[in-house]
């Protein structure tokens, strides 16, 4: 009975992770400025917050069966410092299609339950 609540709980939090790189994608100028110079709103907190649950999620998930898609994610999301070293002027460019894999990533990890 847990173990079949944790399963299903474990594959519906791909839906707030979703959320989480859409909510990056339209805010991201705001998010990446110091903290000391905006004002934090309650969506803010709650984005920080899913993004660390987001971060413990995707070290779990190496260890399920759809390993395979955990990997990918974190290789995915891994690419951005070589990118933002090597090559600046294309991170825009790589965030925008980094979320837009995640997004299906996770969409699929979503759709696994059913």
């Amino acid at each position: 009975m847990l173990t079949s609540i944790l399963h299903t709980i474990f594959y519906l939090l791909p839906v707030f992770f979703i959320w989480t790189e859409i909510y990056h994608f339209l805010n991201k100028t705001r998010i990446y400025r110091n903290f000391n110079f905006i004002i934090i709103n309650r969506y803010d907190y709650f984005f920080y917050l899913t993004r660390f649950v987001y971060f413990i999620y995707l070290i779990v998930g190496l260890f399920s069966s759809n390993w395979q898609i955990f990997l990918s994610i974190i290789l995915l999301h891994s690419l951005k410092f070589p990118i933002i070293y090597f090559i600046p002027r294309f991170i825009n460019i790589y965030e925008v299609i980094c979320g837009l894999i995640s997004i299906v990533l996770l969409s699929v990890l979503g759709f696994s339950l059913l």
